[in-house]
């Protein structure tokens, strides 16, 4: 059975295809200096509190965590996030009283609750999540450390899952 990072990993490959070859100077994500190589900055919130930034980071973290690639605090996905919500007024409400209740909590309740709300297919985990996995696999160290992705491959044809049981009536994907 796959891991939860290769499941992952397989579902932003689907869409890795999509994305556009920049060079690096038409195309920074917050936070990210690439003259030092693309580590991420100082990291300045545009909306979040410094707390709330903080507790997000360290989400962001346990739900990417590092392994032998560098996991979602690493790459900055806590600070795309919090760029992304400062363009989104009313979901950024909605995901700061989601994040409220994680601030006053040590780490390894976090994961407890984290946890409890995965399994309750709580809204505020799934927009986590979606949005953690979004703004991981849209950094270098998603796409090109992660899944190896240069931006220079094309398929002559895409066949689809080959899984059975993802197959349509009919027998197609």
């Amino acid at each position: 059975m796959p891991s939860r990072r290769e499941v992952l990993v397989s579902i932003a490959a689907t869409g890795a295809g999509v994305a556009r070859a920049q060079t690096p100077e038409a195309h920074q994500h917050p936070g990210h200096d690439e003259t030092a190589g693309g580590a991420p900055a100082a990291a300045k919130p545009k909306l979040l509190t410094a707390a709330e930034f903080e507790t997000l980071g360290e989400l962001v973290d346990m739900i990417l965590p590092r392994s032998d690639t560098p996991g979602a605090k690493d790459a900055g996905a806590h600070l795309i996030i919090d760029s992304m919500l400062a363009s989104q007024r009313a979901r950024a409400r909605a995901f700061r009283k989601g994040l409220a209740p994680f601030l006053p909590l040590g780490n390894a309740q976090r994961l407890e609750r984290l946890t409890a709300l995965h399994a309750a297919r709580d809204a505020f985990f799934r927009t986590l999540k979606d949005m953690t996995i979004d703004a991981y696999y849209s950094t270098r160290e998603g796409l090109v450390t992660e899944l190896g992705w240069s931006g220079y491959t094309a398929l002559a044809e895409f066949k689809g899952c080959t899984h059975p049981e993802h197959q349509l009536p009919g027998g197609k994907a």
